[in-house]
């Protein structure tokens, strides 16, 4: 089968030099799309060896949702023990960033984040909003994020270089209508988001469609992040959809999200 340069330039940019296996399995010979995912599981174990979860079934059932202007998928971790000892091993091994990390500025003034945020990624990345700037962990400080990170990439066919964590220890912590579309964002790049912990439903809004004074009647889209599911934000959805994690006090549990990104390295004067 002929492989074409996109194919083999995604095989390399999906690849740490650093790692002697991956290496090999991906710069010294050509694969088919099936054999480069059997390859791909074998390189997955290599590096996941010290996660509390062994095996991922990667045969992801999707299920395609369309609006005007938004296109996601949706799919779930076959597994649901995988999940649920995935949710273990985050909360035992992840640091979340404290002290003036911890604040936004919102209309001028300065507001606790209602949940605990720490992001990971490649060296000298950073996610930059609402008055603050989140520089990255380097990846191998937690081998459990970098283990999804590569399962992500597996399932999707994508290459992600940065990940935003959100823990909300219960309902009432939440994140407000937002959409992502920092500078920072590759724009081409889908958005992937990991939930692990207690089901919360995910609103999406047309920005259009907001406030009374709006000029398009769409009905908003809920969705419920199941534990283990995995939610692909294609484009255009982020340029034209706000989305948020509402408030529900009857929820007494934890849920621990991952959003993967691809973060463009941006030059600061």
């Amino acid at each position: 089968m002929q492989k074409s340069m996109d194919d083999k330039k995604r095989k390399s940019e999906c690849v740490s030099d650093e790692d002697e296996l991956a290496t090999n399995a991906y710069y010294n010979e050509e694969y088919t799309i099936d054999e480069l995912r059997d390859k791909r599981s074998q390189i997955g174990a290599y590096r996941n060896k010290k996660l509390a979860f062994t095996v991922i079934n990667d045969n992801i059932d999707w299920t395609l949702i369309q609006r005007p202007d938004l296109n996601l998928k949706y799919g779930k971790i076959p597994d649901k023990h995988a999940a649920d000892a995935i949710l273990k091993q985050l909360e035992e091994e992840i640091q979340y960033f404290d002290g003036e990390l911890t604040r936004v500025k919102v209309f001028g003034k300065w507001h606790n984040i209602p949940r605990k945020q720490v992001v990971f990624g490649e060296e000298g990345l950073s996610y930059t909003f609402s008055g603050i700037s989140l520089p990255a962990k380097p990846w191998d400080a937690c081998p459990v994020v970098k283990g999804l990170q590569n399962y992500v990439e597996l399932v999707t066919g994508e290459c992600f270089n940065f990940v935003l964590i959100n823990r909300y220890k219960d309902g009432n912590d939440h994140m407000g209508e937002h959409r992502d579309n920092e500078k920072e964002l590759n724009p081409d790049s889908p958005i992937v988001s990991l939930s692990f912990g207690e089901e919360r439903p995910f609103v999406f809004k047309h920005k259009d469609s907001r406030g009374k004074n709006s000029k398009l009647d769409i009905a908003p889209l809920k969705i419920q992040l199941e534990p283990g599911s995995i939610l692909v934000m294609e484009k255009p959805t982020n340029e034209f959809w706000y989305h948020s994690l509402p408030v529900r006090k009857n929820i007494k549990g934890v849920r621990v999200n991952l959003t993967f990104r691809q973060m463009i390295h941006v030059k600061k004067h």
